[in-house]
């Protein structure tokens, strides 16, 4: 079996961008009724069948985020309050 080199990998996708280019080829599709409805609502039937149809597709994991490490105490000012 071949190995795949990084570039024959595809290129991971947001939902965000999936769900936009979901969304235009949804209106491209249907741009011959848009007369049929105002504006506003031909928009949100768009964003709604565009949420719609790209809850089913794989996206890309969110990135995780490096938590910061907390300062640990030193040993140093227990041995300053026995000293004292």
């Amino acid at each position: 079996m071949k190995k795949r080199s990084p570039k024959d990998t595809p290129k991971k996708i947001s939902k965000k961008e999936r769900r936009n280019s979901i969304e235009t080829k949804i209106e491209v599709a249907l741009s011959g009724m848009k007369h049929e409805f105002s504006e506003k609502k031909f928009s949100r039937l768009i964003k709604k069948a565009g949420k719609l149809f790209s809850s089913g597709t794989p996206t890309a994991p969110k990135p995780k985020r490096q938590k910061p490490k907390k300062a640990v105490k030193k040993a140093t000012e227990a041995s300053t309050l026995q000293e004292s």
